[in-house]
């Protein structure tokens, strides 16, 4: 007995009606796929998601507002948690793409370049098996390699910091908040030769040349924030 397969059922959101028009022809002749619904704002969206449940959404992120696609599609991931949602939009912005991925999107397509892989990637988005085009893949290989970058320098950084005597811990401070070296040495009340001679040692410790790449490299990591008093 031959097994039927239910098409995948897609929404188009989509604030203008000749994009709507465009995206249903290109679904059109394509059997693994039937269009339920398309609408031009981001309450409709939701609205008819929860109601209807598609498989898959195909969203702009700019409808009624900048960011309103991005908002629907987190409530419509809310509602139906198996609801894939591509973003399908004129924005390649480092900006847009995270807040897409940050939001759920099983993927992000560029209008006017990705048409021809819109079905294909429907189909990927319904089956658990997007692959992310190279406009967004090219973004998060530099977002990753940023934040490995900055586990690192953030880990090297606590290990120095651990290592710290309670007098450079407080100098360092001090240091951050733009005192002189005789500011310092008023508020210690220590001798310039042994304020100096700690100042050596963090920048030894930290291996940097000067304090304001010392500075530069610990306030880079965040860790002033846990530090602050």
């Amino acid at each position: 007995m031959k097994t039927t397969v239910n098409p995948i059922k897609v929404l188009i959101v989509d604030g203008s009606e000749q994009t709507r028009n465009k995206l249903t022809r290109i679904m059109a002749n394509n059997p693994a796929i039937v269009l339920v619904g398309s609408v031009g704002n981001g309450y409709e969206a939701v609205a008819f998601a929860a109601n209807n449940a598609p498989d898959v959404a195909v969203m702009d992120i700019e409808i009624e507002s900048r960011l309103a696609g991005l908002y629907a599609m987190r409530e419509i991931i809310k509602l139906r948690p198996n609801t894939k949602v591509i973003i399908y939009t004129v924005q390649n912005s480092d900006y847009y793409i995270s807040n897409a991925f940050l939001f759920g999107a099983s993927d992000y397509l560029i209008k006017g370049v990705s048409e021809p892989d819109l079905p294909d990637t429907i189909i990927r988005a319904a089956q658990n098996r997007s692959i992310i085009h190279p406009e967004a893949a090219e973004y998060l290989r530099k977002e990753y390699i940023q934040l490995k970058n900055a586990q690192e320098n953030l880990s090297y950084t606590i290990q120095v910091i651990l290592k710290l005597t309670p007098s450079e811990m407080d100098i360092l401070h001090l240091l951050r908040s733009g005192m002189k070296y005789k500011e310092i040495a008023e508020v210690r009340f220590t001798e310039m030769t042994t304020l100096k001679t700690h100042i050596s040692n963090l920048l030894r410790k930290f291996d940097k040349k000067s304090v304001v790449e010392l500075l530069e490299t610990i306030e880079h990591t965040g860790f002033f924030l846990l530090i602050d008093k």
